[in-house]
């Protein structure tokens, strides 16, 4: 199976910036806080991926005949940059759902005095791991999800032009 990488934006400073591009979170500091106390890498400065398996977007209706399927992380804009395989090196984390929905319902959860275990089972920490190991974790996280979601990945830097496959 393979997966593909992908990072949408409606920015165009990623191509006219060469600091390059990130992604941003609307509540860093509650995300911060439960990740520091969970051991789950966070860096202020990361790019959101989106982490799917090759023509997991297609829905097939039988023989010959195929749709695209909305994926959520269509949500994030036009621009669909799709990275080259060496950035799996660098990714630290990776989240089956989206990485802030997830930790809000967690937090959630864990105010209402719920079991959070599900919750954070959806987590795999990919500091220190070889690369095949980080791929085998992303193929696993992909499989795990149900369309429309993603999967997200996280790489603590910003995107640039050379990490894109146009490039």
């Amino acid at each position: 199976m393979g997966i593909k990488l992908v990072v949408r934006t409606n920015s165009t400073k990623y191509k006219k910036n060469p600091k390059g591009f990130k992604s941003t979170d609307e509540c860093a500091v509650v995300l911060k806080a439960f990740c520091d106390i969970h051991g789950i890498p966070y860096n202020d400065v990361f790019v959101s991926i989106a982490v799917s398996r090759e023509g997991s977007n297609l829905k097939k209706f039988g023989p010959g005949r195929t749709a695209v399927k909305y994926q959520l992380s269509e949500a994030y804009g036009g621009n669909v940059l799709t990275l080259k395989p060496d950035v799996v090196k660098e990714i630290e984390v990776v989240c089956v759902g989206d990485f802030q929905t997830t930790i809000c319902n967690v937090v959630a959860k864990g105010l209402h005095g719920e079991d959070i275990g599900e919750y954070l089972s959806k987590f795999t920490v990919l500091s220190g791991k070889t690369t095949d190991e980080k791929m085998a974790e992303l193929e696993k996280a992909a499989a795990k999800v149900r369309s429309p979601q993603y999967a997200e990945a996280r790489i603590h830097r910003p995107l640039k032009r050379s990490d894109d496959v146009r490039f």
